[in-house]
């Protein structure tokens, strides 16, 4: 997102954008983090194929992007708050704070009052 109204700035916004979804830019996330790149000609650059080649794992990865489809924890305009409820429950649960009965109850709750 560029936000700002000076031409300048601008276009060296869209200069980073452009960068950043490069082939070069790709392979060193890639390489770096190990997550998979988020566009799918991503095997066309000869940086991302060697990658591809040490990686085999990543092969399968890409063979299965055809079935990802987006999914969020919880539907609706809170997923988040949703989200990070259900985080901390587990961490209760997890940590001996809370027994999971109790922790998940509580969770269900705060959940369901985030329902309008």
């Amino acid at each position: 997102m560029v936000l700002t109204q000076n031409p300048n700035e601008q276009a060296a916004a869209w200069e980073w954008i452009r960068f950043l979804n490069s082939p070069e830019a790709l392979a060193i996330r890639v390489e770096e983090t190990g997550y998979l790149p988020h566009r799918d000609d991503w095997a066309d650059s000869p940086a991302l194929r060697s990658i591809l080649e040490e990686r085999p794992v990543l092969k399968l990865a890409r063979q299965q992007l055809a079935d990802v489809v987006p999914w969020p924890s919880f539907s609706g305009g809170h997923s988040l708050e949703a989200e990070q409820i259900r985080i901390e429950a587990t961490e209760a649960i997890l940590s001996g704070k809370k027994s999971p009965s109790t922790a998940l109850e509580e969770a269900s709750e705060k959940i369901r009052r985030l329902q309008p």
